[in-house]
C-alpha cells in the first residue's frame, strides 16, 4: 500500500505538472482496497475494486510503473506487463533475480520520486520511445521467460548432465 501512497500522493502530481491529463489507475483487494478508496480523493486517481483478472488494465496503460523495494513475486509483476508489451518503469530492486532485464533497454528504472516521474513523463509523449522499450521487454519475454524458452534450458541441462550412452564394442 505504501507504494500506492507513492505514487498517487507524490510521483503523479510531479507527472501532472507537465502532463495534464496523465492518470493513475489502482486496483485493491481486501484491506488494501479500503485505502486505496481513499487515494481516489486525490486528482487523476482512479481506483477499480478487486480485478480477477488485470491484463486488459495492464495491456491498456501507456505504462506500468512499480515503486516497490521489496515484496514477494516481484518478477512476476514485472513480466506481466512486459509480456503485454506496456513498457515499464521500476525501481532497481525489482529488477533483482533479472539478470537479462536491461535498465534502459527492456525497461526505465528510478530510485527516487522525481526519476520516476520524469522517466513516465518521457514515456507518455513519446510512443516511439514507449514502443521501443516495451517491444524490447515483449522480444525478452518470448526469448527467455515462455514455456517453450524455458523447457529448452531444462531439456538442454538435462542433455548435459545425462551420461553418454554406452557403446558395446564389436567383438
Amino acid at each position: 500500500m505504501e507504494a500506492a501512497r507513492r505514487l498517487a500522493g507524490v510521483i503523479l502530481p510531479r507527472v501532472r505538472r507537465e502532463v495534464p491529463r496523465a492518470e493513475l489507475l489502482l486496483a485493491g483487494t481486501g484491506g488494501a482496497a479500503d485505502a486505496a478508496r481513499a487515494l481516489a480523493r486525490l486528482p487523476g486517481v482512479r481506483v477499480t475494486g478487486s480485478l480477477v483478472d488485470l491484463r486488459a488494465s495492464v495491456w491498456g496503460a501507456a505504462v506500468y510503473v512499480s515503486p516497490l523495494e521489496s515484496g514477494f513475486g516481484r518478477k512476476a509483476r514485472l513480466l506481466e506487463p512486459m509480456a503485454l508489451g506496456t513498457p515499464v518503469v521500476a525501481s532497481p530492486p525489482m529488477l533483482s533475480g533479472m539478470p537479462d532485464v536491461l535498465a534502459g533497454h527492456h525497461v526505465l528504472t528510478a530510485d527516487r520520486d522525481d526519476e520516476f516521474a520524469e522517466a513516465i513523463r518521457l514515456l507518455l509523449p513519446d510512443p516511439a520511445v514507449a514502443n521501443t522499450i516495451a517491444r524490447n521487454a515483449r522480444d525478452l519475454v518470448e526469448r527467455r521467460f515462455t514455456w517453450g524458452a524455458v523447457g529448452q534450458r531444462y531439456e538442454t541441462l538435462y542433455a548435459r548432465l545425462a551420461p553418454a550412452p554406452a557403446v558395446e564394442a564389436a567383438g
